[in-house]
């Protein structure tokens, strides 16, 4: 994911696999490179999964991208908590405590690339 944010440009802030899903929390300049960074991100991760090769695809995603643009200040930081508490879903531990617990201590603060 990284190397192919670099390429396009786009910064990852969060980052949750749910196991049937992604989230990402990301910011880019524009359009064309977010389009870009998504279709070469889901190919790439189709690959790794399926096992596909070039000239014998496997049908891997089942729908669309879905994507929200958030303002900076409360709806980033929103955003930014809704992710992590996917990643901790994404382990059985989804706990608005321990959440709130890992924000005091500033392992879960907003701004910190994952």
């Amino acid at each position: 994911m990284q190397k192919t944010a670099q390429k396009y440009h786009v910064r990852v802030y969060r980052f949750a696999n749910v196991g049937n899903h992604l989230h990402l929390l990301v910011h880019v300049k524009k359009r064309a490179e977010l389009q870009a960074f998504l279709r070469e991100f889901a190919g790439r991760v189709a690959t790794l999964v399926t096992g596909a090769v070039k000239g014998r695809p496997q049908k891997f995603w089942v729908g669309l991208v879905w994507s929200k643009i958030v303002d900076w200040g409360r709806q980033f930081q929103s955003a930014s908590r809704y992710v992590l508490l996917n990643v901790l879903e994404g382990h059985g531990l989804r706990n608005r405590r321990l959440l709130a617990k890992l924000e005091t201590e500033g392992i879960a603060w907003a701004r910190d690339p994952c």
